[in-house]
């Protein structure tokens, strides 16, 4: 999805928002409650014309109703300026933030470069099993690796930062860093690949929910920057831009 932010996303995308987090695994499948279910429908023939037109007329498991699929991802673009609508906490819990904010002008000024067409055989580059999990809550994952309690242990420490402010985190983010930190494992061999994955995360997940101004912010980011100051680079490298955006205008939040 392009340009997400143009209208509020709390708005146009609730349904999702609230069906997403009925996520649980059932018979080895993760499944969600119905976002139409045929119950909601006038008459079963309305339903089943549905059914019809979307090529699903042959699958018992849309018989009831339609779910969101375990492997349908949603991937937008945000532009954040005085033209778009910021996000509040409840997108972000949800979210992944990934911020792409530098530019290179050397890149795309050959023809080669500039080839858009998506490979025909998308499997040759990605595997599903690097983009869909098997997981839905923190409790399937936190005995399945060694390093679980020092997540917990670290998000303890985040949170004590947090406290007395309305960016503490809770459970829903706590399952995020646990299943991330335990698919990269996984996927990891290197030394450092544990703060690697919490830097990650303390961006995508924590930083993106502060915001406001020097009474709100000025004292969170401080006692951060005192947790993350060894190996956390991602996560520095944001605080210090967003203490610099601070003491320049008094205002702060992750968004450049």
């Amino acid at each position: 999805m392009d340009e997400m932010n143009l209208a509020p996303v709390e708005q146009y995308f609730a349904e999702f928002l609230s069906i997403i987090e009925t996520r649980q695994v059932k018979e080895d499948i993760i499944q969600t409650d119905y976002i139409l279910s045929k119950a909601s429908f006038e008459n079963d023939d309305l339903y089943n014309t549905l059914l019809i037109q979307l090529e699903l007329n042959e699958d018992q498991r849309f018989s009831d109703g339609i779910s969101i699929p375990p492997n349908l991802v949603v991937v937008g673009t945000v532009n954040m300026d005085e033209t778009t609508h910021s996000f509040s906490r409840k997108v972000l819990d949800r979210a992944m933030t990934i911020e792409m904010n530098q530019v290179d002008l050397t890149i795309g000024l050959k023809k080669s470069e500039n080839d858009w067409q998506y490979p025909k055989d998308i499997e040759d580059f990605i595997s599903i099993d690097d983009v869909v999990g098997t997981f839905t809550s923190g409790a399937e994952v936190y005995d399945k690796f060694d390093e679980g309690a020092e997540v917990i242990e670290f998000l303890n420490k985040i949170n004590i930062a947090l406290d007395d402010t309305p960016f503490k985190i809770a459970y829903r983010v706590r399952d995020e860093f646990l299943i991330y930190c335990y698919y990269s494992k996984i996927k990891n061999t290197n030394y450092g690949w544990l703060k690697e994955s919490l830097d990650d995360l303390v961006s995508m997940k924590i930083l993106s929910r502060i915001e406001g101004d020097e009474a709100k912010t000025n004292e969170v980011i401080t006692k951060l920057q005192n947790i993350l100051k060894d190996n956390y680079d991602r996560s520095n490298n944001k605080l210090i831009e967003m203490g610099n955006r601070l003491k320049k205008s008094g205002y702060t939040s992750y968004w450049t």
